[in-house]
């Protein structure tokens, strides 16, 4: 999971190589599309980028809660 801190990332190029697009996963990105290319395919990236976002903070809510629980359970024993 990605930190608060960490952008979400989509890299657009002029010139894609098979070294570029194996970079760009270990950079855990969003997208990579190559140029030209459709404004919807850069919407629909930008979408699922602030959907997964939101699922990921979520989620860090959720444990938190849990972890807070856990917590005051651990006191009460």
């Amino acid at each position: 999971a990605r930190s608060a801190a960490e952008p979400s990332i989509i890299l657009v190029t002029g010139y894609p190589t098979i070294e570029t697009a194996v970079e760009a996963v270990g950079l855990r990105i969003v997208g990579y599309l190559v140029k030209p290319f459709e404004m919807e395919e850069l919407v629909r990236l930008v979408d699922e980028g602030i959907s997964a976002r939101s699922r990921e903070r979520s989620i860090q809510a959720v444990l938190s809660h849990i972890r807070r629980v856990e917590r005051d359970l651990a006191q009460l024993t």
